[in-house]
């Protein structure tokens, strides 16, 4: 007997997780959460590893109707990705590893925060396990948010749904780091 896999409207992808050179314990940001709620949702026994949607990064195109020029240009200097992310140490490593393991990264979870608004006007819900850089404007980051998703998903949701959504409310559950002095 097969049992078929029923997918839920909660989007995930194993590249959400950024670990390289301890990035994750030099930061109050936890850039390995995604993988413990993913696992937390599957030993339940309600899901297994086929049960969620995957995302796709946004076009060039979108980033560039989301971002100014300018600012997607700054985004190939270490330096400056220091900045958006907050860790002193990134101004020192070549833009290659940084694109890899930290842009790409958010490149899909901005999808992913995308096809979980989709995902919400087909299922009632739906929700992204990355992504939420709420901190990422136009023309700049800040607060370890590269890319703007939330503005990103109205956009796409307004000009995609006109006559489905004609208003967006955004809930900010942000938990910022508390730090004992």
């Amino acid at each position: 007997m097969t049992s078929k896999v029923c997918k839920v409207p909660i989007v995930y992808h194993q590249a959400y997780n950024i670990a390289f050179w301890h990035l994750e314990k030099v930061h109050p940001f936890d850039t390995q959460k995604y993988k413990r709620i993913h696992r937390i949702l599957i030993s339940n026994g309600i899901f297994d590893l086929n049960s969620f949607y995957e995302p796709s990064p946004p076009t060039p195109l979108d980033l560039a109707n989301l971002h100014s020029s300018q600012y997607l240009d700054s985004l190939n200097s270490s330096s400056q990705l220091q900045k958006i992310l907050e860790v002193p140490f990134v101004a020192m490593l070549p833009h290659v590893l940084l694109k890899k393991k930290i842009l790409d990264p958010m490149l899909l979870q901005t999808g992913g925060s995308v096809l979980a608004a989709e995902l919400a006007l087909e299922y009632g819900w739906g929700i992204n396990l990355g992504g939420g850089f709420h901190h990422a404007h136009h023309d700049g980051g800040g607060g370890f948010c590269v890319y703007a998703d939330i503005t990103l998903i109205v956009e796409k949701i307004l000009s995609k749904y006109p006559n489905k959504v004609s208003r967006i409310m955004i809930v900010d559950l942000d938990a910022h780091q508390v730090y004992n002095l």
